[in-house]
């Protein structure tokens, strides 16, 4: 499921979650990390080398899915 706000943008697999706001994610009850979308279409996250959104976005999903609480 995606839930999507102003202010965030939550995805949601069974007892699992990913929130993304502005500037940070955090997934489950981990702790908020640093996270931007970048103009030239790659993504940071915790101050590591940027990479293109979409392969950013396959990890998360890949994440999301494979992880068990």
């Amino acid at each position: 499921m995606v839930e999507v706000s102003a202010e965030e943008i939550t995805l949601r697999v069974g007892s699992r979650w990913l929130r993304f706001t502005q500037d940070k994610m955090q997934q489950n009850d981990g702790e908020p990390m640093p996270f931007s979308l970048n103009e030239d279409g790659t993504v940071t996250i915790n101050a590591a080398p940027e990479v293109e959104m979409d392969i950013a976005a396959e990890q998360f999903a890949r994440e999301i899915l494979t992880t068990k609480n």
